[in-house]
């Protein structure tokens, strides 16, 4: 008996029967014209927490699914108990194309009861085939309790640095001049607290190399993201004679991406106390306020004195000085030394500041430069509205005419640098002829 060829037809429809028949992973390999797809190994474990001292175990039943980015149909798998004992992840596989990529996601609802999948969505990169294979498992699902507070996700570590400098930054000095070191041991602590005032973290100041040969001092504290903190310094750590230049530091933790840099977040800075100027010299033990109260006199050049001054909003007939200012200006002071030139010479003080603010945002309001009494904040020597023509250097220079019965006066000068604004104060006394001069 001879056999008859089948017709060609049929033998299509029986090629197509055998081809539907085959697993997807020999399709894949058919399709290709090489080996069988990749076998992409899916692990995942439950933890009971997400510091380095948590305990893992497999999770079992952990339903996934890919999507693949060249189009693939999506495949699933459930996690099933390793066969290793001493495992942590439970596993399970899918069959992806050769260097192809794409998702994994876990079905959040096959999750266990009070537990969260820290990524839900993880992406997967499979290998050529004449690649090394990828680290086992490729893809890894972790669930931690839902109330766990993932750093990166639910949390940020919040950088705190301090430095102590040989002069107080932002006063006019030139930065390259002033010197700073990392501050910073065992006894130094920061502590955060939230704005109900209940204390989030604290962390101790540490001091280390760093690779350019320099050294640094930090340590950092998690934080829930979206919210606003106040972080202090322990002022008992300060050494004497210096002070602290802002402290507490506020600080809002906003959901970012992590990684935007090496620095802290926030940083200390601690420097010379200006107070200390007025000590006597060859008497460390000489208190400045003893000497302030003895000679009450607030004529400019009286060594040591200095006047708050600020920027508030509004105008100097109705500004409240008892409010927050828009920014704290530095003390007006009376230079100190040898008088040179004529003796009845009018001196003059001065403030020099560096503010972390436009210039163009300060003039798109109304806005007053007040300077104060140094022996009370609240009672307004000069006030001056900020305004005028602005130069094409970007400077501005306006009046500080004096308040109330206050025989101070005053002019003040501001000039754009960038997203900062350098203002200077110059600030005297009468200088009308019959005016006592200044001492």
């Amino acid at each position: 008996m001879s056999l008859r060829p089948l017709p060609i037809s049929l033998l299509g429809i029986v090629v197509l029967l055998a081809l539907a028949l085959v697993p997807r992973s020999a399709a894949i390999a058919a399709q290709d014209g090489g080996p069988a797809g990749y076998s992409l190994t899916i692990g995942a474990s439950q933890c009971d927490g997400v510091t380095a001292e948590a305990t893992c175990v497999p999770l079992s039943g952990l339903a996934v699914s890919t999507e693949s980015d060249n189009g693939d149909p999506s495949e699933t798998c459930v996690t099933q108990p390793p066969d290793d004992a001493s495992s942590s992840d439970a596993l399970c596989e899918v069959m992806v194309r050769f260097d192809s990529s794409g998702l994994v996601s876990a079905d959040l609802a096959t999750a266990p009861t009070g537990y969260k999948i820290v990524v839900p969505s993880i992406s997967f990169s499979a290998p050529a085939p004449d690649e090394e294979a990828l680290n086992f498992p490729d893809v890894g699902f972790t669930a931690v309790p839902e109330d766990a507070q993932v750093p990166g996700l639910d949390v940020e570590s919040l950088a705190i640095g301090a430095v102590i400098c040989d002069d107080q930054p932002g006063t006019g000095t030139d930065a390259a001049a002033i010197t700073c070191e990392a501050f910073g041991d065992a006894t130094v602590t920061v502590t955060v607290t939230d704005d109900a005032g209940d204390v989030v973290g604290s962390c101790t100041l540490e001091q280390f190399d760093t690779p350019n040969g320099g050294s640094s001092a930090s340590c950092g504290v998690p934080v829930p993201f979206n919210a606003t903190y106040a972080v202090t310094i322990d002022e008992a750590a300060v050494p004497d004679g210096y002070v602290v230049e802002e402290n507490p530091i506020s600080f809002t933790a906003t959901d970012r991406e992590q990684g935007g840099g090496d620095g802290p977040d926030i940083s200390f800075a601690l420097y010379p106390d200006p107070a200390g100027a007025a000590t006597t010299d060859g008497d460390e033990s000489a208190d400045p306020s003893a000497d302030a109260s003895a000679d009450s006199s607030t004529a400019p050049g009286a060594a040591g004195t200095g006047r708050p001054a600020a920027i508030f909003a509004g105008d100097c007939d109705t500004v409240d000085v008892t409010g927050d200012p828009v920014a704290d200006l530095s003390e007006t002071t009376a230079p100190e030394g040898d008088t040179q030139g004529a003796d009845d010479a009018s001196a003059v003080e001065t403030s020099f500041t560096t503010l972390d603010l436009p210039l163009d945002d300060i003039l798109a309001e109304d806005h007053v430069l007040v300077v104060f009494d140094e022996d009370d904040d609240t009672v307004p020597l000069a006030c001056g509205t900020i305004g005028g023509i602005v130069t094409d250097d970007g400077s501005l220079a306006f009046g500080l005419p004096a308040g109330g019965d206050s025989l101070f006066f005053g002019v003040a000068y501001l000039t754009e640098d960038g997203d900062q604004t350098e203002a200077t104060i110059f600030l005297a006394e009468d200088l009308s002829p019959n005016a006592a001069p200044a001492n």
